[in-house]
């Protein structure tokens, strides 16, 4: 019961929790997020990565074939996945400040 209603409550307006810096705060992480999934995402495309070992590349270096084999493509799905989240996160901080980012802490144009 408790749980259901932990779930269906109303959310909170940005900020009335935590304050400014907080929402601030959790901004910038969430760039921090998403810019540390990017390069990571070129170094491995810049096969910086290739001796370091993943389960799911596991079949592809015993030289599997067939199904076995096709595990291997998980990873790729996942590093999408991880990039999806991530975009997905720094939208929904975008929401959550007010949109397009701008954390000088004006909400609108005619306020400068």
């Amino acid at each position: 019961m408790l749980i259901r209603a932990w779930l269906t409550r109303a959310p909170r307006k940005a900020g009335r929790r935590h304050g400014g810096a907080g929402v601030r705060t959790f901004s910038v992480g969430t760039w921090l997020v998403m810019v540390s999934v990017l390069v990571q995402l070129l170094l491995a495309g810049l096969c910086v990565f290739a001796d370091s070992g993943s389960l799911l590349l596991a079949p592809y270096h015993m030289d599997a074939q067939g199904v076995l084999r096709a595990v291997s493509g998980v990873h790729v799905l996942n590093a999408i996945l991880i990039f999806w989240v991530a975009i997905q996160l720094v939208e929904q901080t975008r929401t959550m400040v007010g949109g397009g980012g701008d954390f000088s802490g004006s909400r609108s144009p005619s306020r400068r």
